[in-house]
């Protein structure tokens, strides 16, 4: 759909011809550039080497030691007993088929949404145990 604005308007008929209109809903659609925000956060002190020892610590998500404004999808594992979170959003400036891979020390989760609710999150690729730096094809899933 271009960008703009759309008015739409449902009407229904019943078997016998009677017609019901709904209300006029409008919709507005952005045009996207390809830009977004990428925000990765680092929890020190997290003993273990499995996502879930970040996600159950106490620190985790609210309390980040560091916190970075990223230009790339990437964050660098900075010590031992370190967990990090990567996000932010992109909008995509043309629909079709997209490919995102993922490496990591230790355990990685990929998750995407298509919105910012943390409801809509779909796992699209993961990983259980270390890869090298940027060896994003070491593991199909």
């Amino acid at each position: 759909m271009k960008a703009g604005v759309y008015k739409i308007t449902a009407r229904a008929t019943d078997n016998l011809g009677a017609t019901k209109e709904t209300d006029i809903l409008v919709i507005t659609v952005i045009d996207c550039i390809g830009s977004g925000t990428i925000t990765g956060e680092g929890f020190t002190n997290i003993p273990g080497s499995t996502v879930s020892s970040l996600v159950f610590n106490n620190a985790y998500p609210g309390f980040p030691n560091i916190t970075a404004s990223l230009s790339t999808y990437e964050y660098l594992n900075v010590a031992d007993n370190y967990g990090g979170r990567v996000r932010g959003y992109i909008c995509a400036p043309v629909t079709g088929s997209y490919r995102f891979w993922i490496a990591a020390d230790e355990q990685a989760f990929l998750y995407l949404s298509t919105n910012q609710s943390p409801q809509n999150m779909q796992l699209i690729a993961y990983m259980l145990a270390p890869t090298g730096f940027r060896q994003w094809s070491t593991f199909a899933t």
